[in-house]
């Protein structure tokens, strides 16, 4: 459970400083394939770290961003109008898969059921702290609230992605 909420917490920093960050660098558009990729290279690198192979991890991670990233351009350019839900489902459950083929403690159905349930977990909080981000709050955006959302977003989704089965 420590894992899973310092994980968070550490997502939540990184899309923290990302939120406040990136406008300020003026570097155009919102930087959102770097994040996606640092995001997804860190989750690797912490899921093969639980698995003692970090390095595997770390690949796996990448890869995985580009699996996200290529669903999220390709449904942007179709306008499918899946531009969210359809990339964080790949992001849960080709963790869940990563963590589980890695540790080798689950069958591939339930990781891909446990990378589901986190895919909803996590999107239900960030559903419900979706007005942080869209300005639609009475509460202004700070460090502190965005770093509380963003954590607090990721954290079922880990919670979820890192209960094993004893």
């Amino acid at each position: 459970m420590i894992e899973s909420l310092a994980t968070a917490l550490l997502l939540g920093g990184i899309n923290t400083v990302y939120d406040f960050v990136w406008p300020q660098l003026k570097l155009g558009g919102p930087g959102g394939s770097t994040r996606i990729m640092l995001m997804c290279f860190v989750v690797g690198v912490l899921v093969g770290a639980r698995a003692r192979e970090v390095m595997i991890g770390a690949i796996g991670g990448l890869l995985i961003s580009v699996g996200v990233l290529a669903s999220y351009q390709y449904l942007l350019q179709t306008g499918a109008g899946y531009q969210l839900y359809v990339p964080w489902a790949i992001f849960w459950v080709s963790f869940a898969l990563l963590d589980g083929l890695l540790n080798r403690d689950r069958r591939i159905y339930f990781a891909v059921l446990q990378g589901l349930a986190a895919a909803l977990g996590a999107g239900a909080a960030y559903y419900a702290f979706a007005s942080v981000w869209n300005h639609t709050s009475r509460i202004e955006a700070t460090y502190l609230i965005t770093l509380v959302a963003w954590t607090t977003t990721f954290a079922p989704g880990f919670l979820i992605l890192f209960w094993h089965r004893s």
